[in-house]
């Protein structure tokens, strides 16, 4: 039975929108074709073509597993990160929030780090909780890989059982692990070593891959191999150290993600050479920058006076009986960082007066933009690139309808009645019944 009473409402229904807003289109680059959204520079992808590399050629295999709907396809895709950090040469470290990542206190399961993420690469004798990754690599020749199944989780045995056995064969061919498996026909590892190159600078405009020579190499006590590379890391077979593998090393990227440079093609560094010059003259370059330091006398004195000072400031408080940890302003949501924010705001206010409007924005991963650049089978959670992409987009644009076009009112006039207030605000359901 329907109410014959006229809904005082029915003009907030009437006013509703049918269709959300859309980016208008920009034209790809012109240089590489990379996607381009609103407000992305012109030299976003590859500098207005003075970047040029080549595409990391995937073995078909895993390519298979990346696209196809198979059920090991979906299983390795669901569980990436499990795959991902089985078959890494490098461990994932950092500082955790120990109160986000117990359920009891928060409800759910937080992954909140404290400041930077690194990678480090440990010594042969050095035992980890779950073994060190390195070393699972010393028998990937034994067929029955026992040593790999034991870490399949209990409720997905059989699945990761499938998927670590064609992961295996795909990556027999990583110059990486082609250097390990001849660790595992040594008897005791006392006397060996593995120098692992950290900066092989391979030309990556054109597809080439490192050879086994090039990235690694396994020697014995007394010999001169450990001078191969200028720019590499030792292990130990009677060691229990741990070495920090930078973010700017061309060796990064293929030892932390194995699963994206499956060749051990290199990632990132700094010496990637631009369209027209030559790698001879990168090389030459850096050589110049690493033989001209100016005067590193100073540069230790400098540091050795900060040193003794901070131990001095620190010995005052150990004498109280006071430990003290003091963040820096830019260590985000620290007392300092907060302080400076509180500050920032309340000059706002003191030149402006109070704010009438405490506006936020969430990213919807069902927005159009996002789900027209999805390959098939992909779901926006897999493509946080363009997720982040598509919001800071629809951000500026939010920026320029309230700024730019005073949509919410210019910045003079104030809201004084709540029929002003519901002029800009709805808060009703897009469908009434």
């Amino acid at each position: 039975m329907s109410s014959s009473v006229e809904d005082p409402h029915d003009h907030v229904y009437s006013n509703i929108p049918e269709n959300t807003h859309v980016l208008s289109d920009v034209p790809n680059c012109r240089h590489c074709g990379a996607k381009r959204f609103h407000k992305e520079p012109k030299g976003f992808c590859c500098r207005d073509g003075n970047i040029q590399l080549s595409n990391i050629e995937t073995p078909p295999e895993l390519m298979r597993l990346w696209t196809s709907t198979d059920s090991n396809a979906r299983h390795f895709r669901d569980s990436i990160r499990f795959f991902s950090g089985h078959f890494a040469f490098t461990s994932l470290h950092c500082m955790l929030d120990g109160d986000t990542i117990n359920p009891r206190k928060t409800g759910g399961y937080t992954f909140r780090a404290h400041g930077q993420l690194y990678h480090t690469i440990a010594d042969l004798a050095a035992k980890r909780k779950g073994g060190n990754p390195l070393e699972m690599y010393f028998y990937d020749d034994d067929p029955s890989l026992e040593h790999r199944y034991r870490h399949c989780r209990e409720n997905k045995y059989q699945k990761d059982q499938k998927v670590i056995q064609r992961l295996v064969h795909i990556l027999k061919d990583n110059p990486y692990s082609q250097q390990l498996k001849q660790m595992g026909q040594i008897e005791g590892l006392a006397d060996y070593r593995i120098t692992f190159n950290l900066d092989h600078h391979m030309d990556q405009r054109t597809h080439n891959m490192p050879l086994t020579s090039e990235v690694a190499a396994v020697w014995v006590e007394g010999t001169e191999q450990h001078r191969k590379f200028d720019c590499g890391v030792v292990l130990y077979g009677n060691n229990k150290q741990e070495y920090g593998i930078r973010s700017y090393h061309a060796s990064y990227d293929p030892l932390a993600h194995p699963l994206f440079f499956p060749r051990g093609e290199s990632g990132w560094h700094s010496g990637i050479p631009k369209k027209h010059v030559s790698l001879d003259s990168v090389n030459a370059a850096r050589a110049a920058r690493g033989n001209s330091q100016e005067n590193p006398g100073c540069v230790h004195v400098i540091l050795a006076f900060l040193k003794g000072f901070l131990l001095l400031l620190l010995k005052g408080f150990r004498e109280l009986g006071v430990t003290r940890t003091v963040l820096p302003g830019s260590f985000i949501g620290g007392p300092r960082d907060m302080r400076r924010r509180y500050l920032d705001a309340m000059a706002l206010v003191r030149k402006y007066g109070k704010p009438d409007i405490f506006l936020t924005m969430t990213c919807n991963p069902n927005w159009e933009e996002i789900k027209r650049d999805l390959e098939v089978g992909q779901i926006p959670q897999d493509r946080l690139d363009l997720a982040v992409r598509v919001f800071r987009a629809k951000l500026e644009e939010m920026k320029r309808f309230s700024l730019e076009d005073g949509i919410l009112g210019k910045g003079k006039y104030k809201l004084t009645c709540p029929e002003q207030y519901d002029s800009i605000i709805s808060a009703e359901l897009p469908n009434k019944s």
